[in-house]
């Protein structure tokens, strides 16, 4: 278990594992499905519930969901590549 998250390295169908991940296992919930609600625009778990019912009966997986839309939603750093100091 890592993050709240099933993770294994092989592939099923040409797709990992972890796509396919049970994010929610109340609903049958995974994680594509949770990434996905997150890009068409959800900020909050309320959100993802909504559209997807992940985390809408017992909340275990809420500390999931937020770390998902933590990492969908933080700031990238970018840096000049080595010798393209601006």
């Amino acid at each position: 278990m890592t993050g709240g998250v099933w993770v294994a390295t092989r592939r099923v169908l040409g797709v990992p594992y972890k796509a396919m991940a049970m994010v929610c296992l109340c609903h049958g919930v995974n994680e594509r499905r949770v990434r996905r609600t997150i890009e068409a625009g959800a900020t909050t778990i309320d959100d993802v519930t909504a559209a997807c019912r992940a985390g809408g009966t017992c909340h275990g997986c809420h500390p999931t969901i937020d770390r998902l839309l933590a990492d969908a939603h933080a700031p990238v750093t970018v840096r000049p590549a080595f010798g393209l100091a601006t």
